[in-house]
């Protein structure tokens, strides 16, 4: 999980809003653990959710610098 953790983060690193949609398709990351890695990211202050979907699910995402 840590590998995953790794590539979301670095993919992050641009300072940049990211959809969660890029981040799966993109980092390199488990698919079916990106969701689980994000919330983890958030409850540790190291994201910020900018926007979600209708249930809740991250959305758009940004890096805490």
């Amino acid at each position: 999980m840590e590998q995953n953790k790794t590539a979301i983060l670095d993919y992050l690193s641009g300072g940049k809003c990211t959809k969660v949609e890029d981040i799966i398709k993109h980092s390199g990351a488990n698919k079916l653990l990106v969701y689980t890695i994000l919330f983890k990211l958030e409850q540790e202050n190291r994201i910020v959710v900018i926007s979600t979907e209708k249930f809740g699910s991250p959305k758009i995402v940004k890096l805490i610098r």
